[in-house]
């Protein structure tokens, strides 16, 4: 999650779902360049900020070994006391007995084919006690990472998203030569 349109997000999300209420949060792939290069450090600073200090537990799911195992290595993990689990998203959620007041699956959604998507979102939804929280490219957006043998699967649009009963945002990225992301949220649970 970036600074740019993840700010935008949590401020939405708590809007939505007090943030009182995120004791136990589930973060689905994360880049090792995300503590640091890309500011990471701000999204675990701004989430104690709206839990008024308090430190929420954290899981990140990361597919790809060699990330998994930079994130293990990494000093902000443990400052954070971040649980790291080295699984793809679509096998955790057939596995996992865990329960979780906020999921953010932040652009992760694109990289799976999209009935996988809709089959991982439904359980996703159903391990949830809060919010998931989407976050994707609007459209058509080609990526390829052969060292992660990653790219994108799918193509994301509001509409599929609303029909999959998410609300939507659109996030304006023109300013960095991007086209516009979309961040989307459902409320899951007793919410």
């Amino acid at each position: 999650m970036n600074s740019d349109e993840g700010l935008e997000t949590l401020n939405w999300l708590e809007s939505l779902l007090p943030a009182s209420r995120w004791r136990r949060i589930l973060y689905i792939g994360w880049h090792p360049k995300t503590f640091g290069e890309w500011g990471g450090d701000w999204y675990l600073n701004h989430i104690r900020g709206l839990t008024k200090g308090a430190t929420p537990k954290h899981t990140i799911i990361e597919a790809c070994k060699a990330y998994a195992d930079a994130l293990l290595a990494h000093p902000i993990r443990q400052k954070f006391g971040i649980r790291v689990v080295q699984d793809d998203v679509s096998r955790f959620v057939d596995t996992s007995t865990d329960r979780f007041d906020v999921i953010f699956w932040w652009h992760g959604p694109e990289h799976v084919d999209e009935a996988t998507l809709r089959r991982t979102l439904r359980k996703l939804e159903g391990m949830c006690d809060g919010a998931v929280v989407l976050g994707c490219p609007e459209g058509e957006d080609p990526y390829e990472d052969t060292e992660a043998d990653d790219k994108h699967r799918c193509i994301l649009t509001t509409s599929l998203l609303h029909d999959l009963g998410y609300t939507t945002r659109l996030i304006d990225r023109t300013w960095k030569g991007q086209q516009p992301a979309i961040s989307a949220i459902r409320l899951c649970g007793s919410t």
